[in-house]
């Protein structure tokens, strides 16, 4: 089951199993425009019953999007809408868990943990995602990136994210210090090279900035391994953009090659 965040949005509808992310958000697209977002269900729902107030909304943003705690909101609806981040990581993996165990193929889950969650937290759902017999899990913690598609309210800026954040620490690693990341046009010089595979033709897309490579994508993602090849991909194109090499990634990629 693909994911179906934009999807969902496009027709309006629930992304499945998949609580709301925040009764107030917006949502960051390429372009850098962010929309904004409300849960309609609960205006109705507020409007109909005779307790709604635009100031409702505020008072709801400044709760990190949820409704929980909110004497204007009855006890009833508090647990009705309940947020991503109103409910556990354990219980995240619970309500994947419970629809994996009549699905064949993988769901579709984020396991949204809140910005002060710790690698421990993360450790416990992976466990138990394994445990409950999940085939995958995907886990993000609110913050630990910039460029965030979906924020509460509003985008926040980088200043106001923790300033202890182990995280993105890990994630960056020191091999991803070389430089600054280089930002691409949105035109580059390109050459592509087939390459014949055992799962068919495959193209490697180079795109060039100031006449040395700085992208690297592949198509198609050579079916079965387009996770790997993704992935792979993505990681030398941020390696280029920081200035660095990509041998080591070939040579992880490849262990047999000599190129």
């Amino acid at each position: 089951m693909a994911p179906t965040g934009t999807l969902s949005m496009i027709a309006d509808t629930s992304g499945g199993c998949e609580p709301e992310f925040s009764l107030v958000w917006s949502k960051h697209v390429l372009d850098g425009e962010n929309l904004p977002y409300i849960c309609d269900p609960f205006v109705e729902v507020a409007k109909r019953e005779g307790w709604w107030d635009k100031s409702l909304l505020e008072k709801i943003q400044a709760n990190h999007g949820s409704c929980r705690g909110l004497s204007e909101v009855p006890d009833r609806w508090q647990k009705v809408f309940a947020t991503a981040h109103d409910i556990t990581s354990e219980w995240h993996v619970r309500m994947q868990a419970a629809f994996q165990a009549h699905t064949d193929a993988a769901v579709s889950k984020t396991i949204n943990l809140s910005r002060h969650a710790t690698l421990q937290d993360v450790n416990r759902a992976y466990r138990l995602a394994y445990q409950l017999g999940c085939k995958g899990i995907t886990v993000y913690r609110d913050g630990s990136r910039e460029g965030q598609v979906l924020n509460v309210g509003r985008v926040e800026s980088k200043d106001n994210r923790p300033e202890h954040d182990s995280f993105s620490t890990l994630a960056a690693g020191s091999t991803l210090k070389r430089g600054a990341l280089q930002e691409l046009p949105d035109v580059v010089e390109e050459q592509w090279v087939r390459v014949r595979t055992t799962e068919g033709n495959a193209y490697i897309h180079v795109g060039f900035l100031d006449g040395r490579p700085a992208e690297l994508f592949a198509h198609p993602a050579l079916g079965r391994y387009q996770g790997f090849v993704a992935l792979a991909c993505r990681l030398a194109s941020t390696m280029l953009r920081l200035g660095g090499t990509i041998k080591p990634i070939c040579a992880a990629a490849s262990p047999s090659s000599k190129s």
